[in-house]
């Protein structure tokens, strides 16, 4: 399953524009501005020999923010990221993720970032359940008038509801296919924020993977 979430406030502002399972599908990016930056927080099914390497946005490829791929999980734990790249004009566009093998299943949800300084954030983390352990915690940090996104992602074998807690705000839950799970939760409490993602059920063998990362003015 995937999900985002989010909060707006002070100087950085982030708004989900859209979300789906498609992979090189047609996104809305809302609309146009000079210092819009387009955030594709995302959960990729690769199975464990399959890294994924690459993101384009609208055809150009977009900077890795952070990532977290636990390759030792029998379970199928999905790579979860998030992408980013400077989109001042256009509506919408084609975004598709590349691995070095097949993708089995794909969540995506897109958004649009602007105020910040820049690609580069001010910070970021990731963690990992471990395997048929149901929730996973981590921490960002947010400086003054920013903001973060996150994103979590269960592997193959349930397909569970989540919820957040520690100050993010769930926005997005669905399922990548009929078992795997995603979701994306978002803020602006600056400052240390813990984060708790917790997923209603999980399968034997199977983990959760959050990443999350935090953009200041």
């Amino acid at each position: 399953m995937f999900e985002p979430g989010f909060l707006e406030g002070g100087a950085v502002k982030i708004t989900k524009t859209d979300s789906g399972a498609v992979n090189g599908g047609t996104y809305n990016f809302g609309s146009s501005a000079n210092d819009r930056i387009i955030l594709a927080a995302v959960a990729v099914y690769t199975g464990i020999a399959n890294n994924v390497t690459g993101c384009t946005i609208a055809s150009n490829a977009a900077t890795l923010v952070v990532s977290r791929f636990v390759t030792t999980n029998p379970g199928f734990t999905p790579w979860v990221g998030i992408w980013a790249l400077a989109v001042p004009s256009g509506t919408s566009g084609v975004v598709t993720i590349s691995a070095s093998g097949a993708i089995g299943a794909i969540g995506i949800g897109i958004y649009a970032m602007n105020g910040a300084g820049g690609l580069t954030p001010f910070n970021t983390n990731t963690g990992y359940s471990g395997n048929a352990v149901a929730s996973v915690s981590s921490s960002i940090n947010i400086p003054s008038a920013g903001i973060a996104l996150a994103v979590a992602g269960n592997g193959a074998g349930s397909l569970p509801s989540y919820t957040w807690t520690g100050g993010l705000a769930e926005d997005l839950d669905f399922g990548a296919n009929s078992t795997s799970g995603f979701t994306t939760g978002a803020s602006s409490t600056t400052g240390s924020n813990s984060i708790t993602v917790s997923a209603s059920a999980i399968a034997s063998n199977v983990g959760v993977a959050l990443v999350a990362a935090s953009w200041g003015p």
